[in-house]
């Protein structure tokens, strides 16, 4: 285990491609970008890893970010996060990787972790942990029979990810025809002259952001709840998911009714609208909407994808692309198509009811799917702790 490490004398022009835990799927499967040098990697990454070792993630191991390395590992290396292991003689690397995965390591492996945000495991306890083991022609029997069962399996999720794609797609479309033709969608669009936009105000009717709402920003280092981050939100939705996450020292108060949208990595596109008063992540811009303007129709508005694409060609950063309210301030909210007035409250809440029953019909399909897309998983999971275990049968 852990045999091959980078050590701090490597040359800062040593090129090599890394995986890091988010590399690795819930499937076992490794996604690699393209390769860094040494000396721009961070820290760490140490693990060398070779074809047919096993890593096995050693910081929230229920996640099963677990997988065989069977593919050219040609200058690969590994986050310290990982257990790189390497089987002896007469261990089959994807057996390994399976007895893993199965239910009753993963939980001996939790119990022996340490932490509550980010239970970890260190690599001697991980290797004294049992498995269930068996000899080479069965491990062959075993991994063949779930190879063959899986691919049948990753086909038909494969298929359901395609669809809820293609939702999610129909989703981004619609909000960002409705924000900018209305619910007419016969009138005809003007020439904008900005390719990022099909129409454009004219005759000083043009509204900035910054003429619709307010921004309200206000720091505190209060620690109650409820406290809305980042990964509460999910892109393009609107809506919060329960996550644990900690509160920050430092807050954003936000009131019922604001609207928050995140300044860090804007093209994930995420913004909400509280409910209640709470504490929210200072990623988050907070506005209020002016009284002639709708909150709703205003977040779809920065929801849409004119807006999405103009500030993710606007930050600053590499690592942590941000956005800032001076950026998003200045951009002009283009009057709906066929009008030579900018749309009345009532209109804007008409368009934003809209929206809300249309997205809501697609969340619910895409709901669906996912639903289907987490039976088929949790069918793998039954069929390797089935296999492993001996309770179902390959010979």
């Amino acid at each position: 285990m852990n045999a091959l490490t980078l050590p701090e004398t490597t040359s800062g022009e040593y090129s090599f491609r890394y995986i890091d835990i988010g590399s690795v799927s819930e499937d076992g499967k490794v996604t690699l970008d393209e390769p860094i040098r040494f000396d721009e990697a961070p820290s760490r990454a140490r693990r060398v890893v070779k074809r047919n070792d096993v890593l096995i993630s050693t910081v929230r191991t229920y996640l099963k970010a677990i997988a065989p390395v069977d593919f050219d590992a040609t200058d690969l290396v590994a986050s310290t996060g990982f257990a790189v292991c390497t089987p002896t003689k007469g261990t089959h690397p994807r057996y390994l990787a399976y007895a893993v995965r199965s239910d009753g390591v993963i939980d001996e492996i939790c119990k022996e972790s340490c932490g509550i945000s980010y239970p970890a495991i260190n690599s001697t306890k991980l290797a004294g942990i049992e498995i269930t083991y068996c000899d080479a022609e069965l491990q062959r029997q075993i991994v063949a029979y779930l190879d063959e069962k899986f691919t049948v399996i990753d086909r038909k999720v494969a298929l359901l990810e395609q669809k809820r794609t293609a939702y999610a797609k129909l989703k981004r479309a619609l909000i960002n025809e409705t924000v900018t033709r209305g619910l007419d969608k016969n009138a005809e669009l003007d020439n904008s002259g900005n390719d990022r936009l099909e129409v454009v105000s004219n005759n000083g009717r043009v509204r900035r952001l910054k003429d619709c709402v307010l921004l309200r920003n206000v720091k505190t280092d209060d620690q109650r709840e409820p406290y809305i981050a980042l990964e509460n939100i999910k892109s393009w939705d609107a809506s919060f998911i329960q996550t644990e996450v900690e509160t920050e020292g430092t807050n954003n108060r936000c009131k019922a009714g604001d609207i928050l949208f995140g300044k860090l990595r804007p093209y994930l596109a995420k913004g909400y609208i509280p409910d209640n008063d709470a504490i929210c992540s200072t990623e988050f811009l907070v506005m209020t909407a002016k009284p002639q303007f709708h909150n709703r129709f205003i977040l779809y508005f920065l929801l849409s994808n004119s807006v999405i694409d103009y500030l993710a060609h606007q930050v600053a950063g590499v690592k942590m692309p941000r956005t800032n309210w001076v950026t998003v301030a200045a951009w002009e909210m283009p009057r709906i198509a066929g009008r030579t007035t900018f749309l009345n409250f009532s209109e804007q809440r008409r368009i934003a009811d809209y929206l809300d029953r249309k997205c809501a019909a697609i969340d619910a399909a895409v709901e669906n799917v996912t639903r289907q897309i987490e039976l088929y998983r949790k069918l793998k999971r039954s069929l390797i702790d089935e296999v492993v275990t001996g309770r179902r049968k390959v010979a």
